[in-house]
């Protein structure tokens, strides 16, 4: 076998969508949501138990410095094909991680009540070959 040789090592994982494929929910709150979602999880236990429902309910979370926005920013999409969000990517950010991470849960449970798909866009990067 050459080092160009390639075997799948699960051949029976879901496909996961490519980063062209995915929408991004890029939903600016407005003014009010804005002053709702700061005052939305102020305990460090409701965080907690806004993150157990995310994860639990079958997301993942990452967290980035977003020098475009210079900002960071947190992307919330979820793991399984199933799930109604698939191929979607919710995004939250913040002058703070701690900012981020509780608007993309506000918008989650709050402004969208779990469900993405008419909020959410298709993206316009360009693909590219090394």
């Amino acid at each position: 076998m050459s080092q160009f040789d390639y075997q799948s090592k699960k051949k029976s994982e879901a496909k996961k969508p490519r980063f062209n494929d995915t929408k991004f929910v890029n939903y600016e709150l407005t003014e009010q949501e804005r002053a709702l979602c700061k005052s939305w999880c102020i305990q460090i236990d409701d965080l907690d138990k806004a993150l157990l429902g995310a994860t639990d309910g079958g997301y993942k979370l990452s967290m980035s410095w977003d020098e475009r926005n210079q900002c960071y920013a947190c992307f919330m999409y979820p793991v399984a094909e199933s799930n109604t969000n698939w191929g979607m990517t919710n995004t939250g950010r913040g002058s703070t991680p701690l900012k981020a991470v509780r608007q993309v849960l506000y918008k989650h449970f709050v402004v969208f009540d779990q469900v993405w798909g008419a909020y959410a866009e298709r993206t316009q990067a360009s693909e590219y070959d090394d």
